[in-house]
């Protein structure tokens, strides 16, 4: 059962147009199912979510209002990227691309160009 007072079929309508990923919209559609006291078990077989998924979910809007439909943030692993990677990063994307290139790909690159312009022009030459 949802009791907070910020919570309403019409706070649900709003807070879904538009916003958020499709997780939100699933949650919001149930937290109006349990709204409308439809079965628990009803509304997790049809939107494929558990039971106790169901009453948390609950539980999590009653003590934080609308936002508790939104993504919490998951604790894992702590990012790897450092200042010093982030700086070398920034530094080689504002490169303009040739920059970027290893000189043997540099020549690759530039030998299949010549492979392809001396074919256009024997085929140029051998239609006329």
């Amino acid at each position: 059962m949802v009791t907070h007072p910020e919570v309403t079929d019409e706070t649900l309508g709003e807070y879904v147009s538009g916003r958020g990923p499709v997780r939100m919209g699933l949650r919001i559609a149930i937290l109006q199912g349990v709204m409308d006291s439809a079965p628990i078990d009803q509304l997790s077989r049809r939107r494929r979510m558990s039971r106790q998924g169901i009453y948390d979910l609950g539980k999590r809007v009653n003590e934080k209002g609308i936002k508790g439909v939104e993504e919490e943030k998951h604790p894992g692993r702590p990012g790897s990227l450092t200042d010093e990677i982030a700086k070398d990063l920034k530094e080689k994307l504002i490169e303009p691309p040739m920059n970027q290139v290893d000189e043997a790909v540099l020549a690759h690159m530039m030998e299949t160009r010549r492979v392809i312009l001396d074919y256009m022009k024997k085929s140029r030459e051998s239609a006329i």
